[in-house]
């Protein structure tokens, strides 16, 4: 939890939830984010069925747009599935649960070296695992990952 809390403190973007507060007790860490009224991607879909080509194009792009400044950052996900993609009043997306993110050391990412990566993207959610990792390949820069 305090990996999550670290992490997003350090991030600024417009389609990453933003951290208001965190404390902690002895036993716990607390962080407080704002509520996002449209709720997860997970629940539009199950509701809705297949999205409509605009809109699954749009929501793809903020991800892009998301990811791509997190991976500048140094950081990777390592969890992007639909039920961590919420949805604002607006229907923009807003990535969060930084639980199983890694902030790589500046030598890493720097190098981007495809032993070292597949190290950090081994715990995900089972069966979301990016296809780079789960077929050894070699991993470039920005780092691929599935959604």
């Amino acid at each position: 939890m305090q990996t999550e809390r670290d992490i997003m403190t350090k991030v600024d973007h417009p389609f990453l939830v933003k951290l208001k507060y965190a404390f902690q007790t002895p036993a716990n860490v607390y962080l407080v984010m704002p509520y996002i009224p449209g709720g997860e991607l997970f629940h539009t879909l199950h509701k809705q069925g297949l999205l409509l080509e605009h809109t699954a194009c749009f929501y793809a792009a903020e991800m892009v747009l998301a990811l791509e400044y997190l991976h500048g950052q140094g950081i990777i996900h390592r969890d992007l599935k639909p039920e961590n993609i919420l949805l604002d009043a607006d229907g923009h997306v807003c990535l969060t649960d930084f639980g199983l993110s890694k902030e790589l050391p500046q030598v890493i990412h720097i190098a981007l070296t495809n032993h070292l990566l597949c190290n950090y993207c081994m715990f995900t959610t089972i069966g979301r695992r990016s296809q780079d990792c789960m077929w050894h390949q070699r991993y470039r820069p920005p780092l691929s990952m599935s959604m």
